[in-house]
């Protein structure tokens, strides 16, 4: 073989390292994609929640038919004004100062919702949740496009989507298997544990 022969090769081999090294997912990479699809399961599981723990709660409380809408009503109402408002927020001051404080207002409105005393605190604490749900939700697919190479936004989108689906899914035979078993508030408690 001749020296530019062998020359040719050497540059082949370099340039084809050099194309698996850029598409090749880096460990950062990785690590958000992980950290975005597991928030994104919690909040599949918080918007799937009173689907399933209604009737346990109206049966608990006691209460009507106009209560138990009112209270799917307000999460959904909550989530639709913080897409709007923390989104403009997060632009100013940032998408992981709002995702930090969009999770410590899920966990502590989680807790709450859990050991509520009334109906009116469970209103209050699903309108928290709500809120925390559309702020992680609106920021995560930003997060995701921020932090990943332009070959691996796609995938990464793909993959997010399919945790929700799973999740979505797992709330409700979870529910299913255990609401009666570990009661509503105990399932909450569950059901939220990939946020924590």
């Amino acid at each position: 073989m001749t020296k530019v022969g062998s020359n040719k090769i050497k540059i082949q081999n370099e340039t084809s390292s050099l194309i698996r090294d850029e598409t090749a997912w880096k460990s950062k990479e990785i690590l958000v994609l992980i950290a975005v699809t597991m928030i994104l399961a919690g909040d599949a599981m918080e918007v799937y929640l009173p689907g399933v723990i209604t009737q346990s709660l109206a049966c608990q409380l006691e209460l009507s038919r106009t209560a138990e809408n009112f209270l799917g009503i307000s999460f959904y109402v909550s989530l639709a004004m913080s897409t709007v408002v923390f989104g403009l927020m997060a632009n100013k001051w940032g998408t992981r100062r709002m995702l930090l404080i969009s999770q410590y207002t899920s966990i502590v409105s989680i807790v709450v919702c859990a050991i509520l005393p009334d109906y009116i605190t469970l209103i209050l604490s699903r309108l928290a949740i709500g809120l925390s749900v559309g702020i992680n939700y609106g920021i995560m697919h930003t997060y995701l496009g921020e932090n990943l190479s332009a070959e691996h936004t796609t995938v990464a989108h793909v993959l997010s989507a399919i945790g929700w689906t799973v999740s979505c899914t797992w709330a409700s035979l979870f529910g299913f298997l255990v609401l009666d078993l570990i009661g509503w508030r105990w399932f909450i408690v569950c059901a939220s544990l990939p946020l924590f």
